[in-house]
């Protein structure tokens, strides 16, 4: 008898212990499940992502060399000129804005001179000392000396500020390299970016393709905008009379930039710096290109 209950017993444990691990096994597995059902949404999303992006980019891509023959296209009436006026423009049922603007209307950190340099951090509101250490900054960054600028930065002075690296010692090779210059923030970048170029080549400026901001900067005044100063500042001056307007042909270096919405709710953006050159076949060539700006 007590053998009895003793079995009785034991294949009730058993049989507990195994629903136990059975009920372990679905959890398992259920976790299992929605981990790979997860990492297949990922997948599916990174996919539809990056498949979205590509037609972005091939859509912007033929919006620039559309750009390009519009402004080579002098003998038309309907030519573009570099005005900074976005232009809408749909390619197999998709739409894009694309604006043109000439290099030579914006301010060459290669080769402005501190003055310029120091009008364009007035222009964006900055104190005097910071339009000096910032302009001065510049200028130890790109010359091949040890010598200080007023107010500027050697590598000394980085080592003091406990930033790795020195000044460069040459010149910036894109807009970008700002951002390394002792004491120039991101957010001070974004204000100037769209004023500031590596192109031109120009210590000054044509103003009759420069934006308010930079006609603040080489006036010494400060750019007066309730909006966004990087934003608002993308557009040149309109023609006024005793002014020449705006050439038509492709002579220049012009900065093409292109936007298209993209089926996801985002959009895919690129700036392309173009410039004339005959030996080309093309009669032009890509200086830079740069995406999501």
């Amino acid at each position: 008898m007590l053998l009895v209950n003793a079995d009785i017993k034991l294949g009730k444990t058993n049989r507990g212990i195994a629903l136990v691990i059975v009920l372990w096994m679905l959890v398992l597995m259920t976790v299992i499940a929605a981990a790979i059902s997860a990492a297949q949404r990922t997948e599916v999303s990174l996919a539809r992502g990056q498949i979205s992006m590509a037609e972005g980019r091939a859509m912007a891509a033929a919006g620039v060399n559309y750009a390009i023959s519009q402004i080579a296209a002098v003998d038309s009436e309907d030519a573009w000129v570099a005005d900074g006026v976005s232009r809408d423009w749909q390619f197999k049922d998709s739409d894009m804005s694309i604006s043109v603007t000439e290099e030579s209307g914006r301010i060459d950190i290669n080769s402005a001179q501190f003055g310029l340099l120091k009008g364009l951090f007035a222009a964006i509101g900055l104190d005097v000392a910071v339009q000096d250490e910032l302009a001065g900054s510049i200028i130890d960054w790109r010359d091949s000396d040890n010598l200080h600028q007023q107010s500027g930065a050697e590598d000394a002075d980085y080592r003091a500020a406990g930033i790795e690296y020195g000044a460069k010692d040459g010149q910036f090779d894109d807009v970008s390299e700002l951002r390394l210059v002792k004491g120039l923030s991101r957010e001070i970048f974004e204000k100037i970016r769209p004023a500031v170029t590596v192109d031109s080549r120009r210590k000054s400026v044509n103003r009759l393709y420069a934006s308010p901001l930079v006609l603040a900067a080489m006036e010494g005044e400060l750019f007066d905008d309730e909006g966004d100063v990087a934003a608002e500042n993308t557009a040149p001056t309109l023609p006024t009379p005793g002014n020449n307007s705006p050439r038509r042909g492709f002579f220049g270096i012009y900065r093409i930039r292109c936007e298209v919405p993209l089926g996801d709710g985002g959009h895919f953006s690129v700036e392309a710096v173009v410039s004339a050159d005959r030996a080309s076949n093309t009669g032009f060539r890509f200086n830079r290109w740069n995406e999501g700006v």
